[in-house]
């Protein structure tokens, strides 16, 4: 790899041109999805999903640890899917159909 000399003006112009700011946004990944685009009636936040099981948070963030449930992360929420819960509680023989 090829080292450029420059001064401290070059490389401020440089970093704040138009074609080094495109460049790089073309390079970062896609944006992760948004709440708006998720289905929000088959998501349930932490606190929704201790309310409908009758458990603590503290639980379900236990549960989450030890890896019974996956989170999903969107922003600085926390999700859970009520589908992927069902099929924990059944797999645990918390609930019989």
């Amino acid at each position: 790899m090829d080292r450029i000399l420059t001064d401290r003006e070059e490389l401020k112009e440089l970093l704040t041109s138009p074609e080094f700011i495109q460049a790089i946004v073309k390079a970062l990944p896609p944006p992760v999805t948004t709440v708006t685009q998720l289905p929000e009636k088959n998501l349930l936040t932490q606190t929704e999903l201790a309310d409908k099981l009758k458990v603590n948070v503290v639980t379900i963030q236990n549960w989450q640890n030890k890896g019974y449930i996956k989170p999903l992360r969107l922003a600085r929420r926390v999700y859970y899917r009520i589908d992927e819960i069902t099929e924990m509680m059944k797999m645990r023989g918390k609930i019989t159909y």
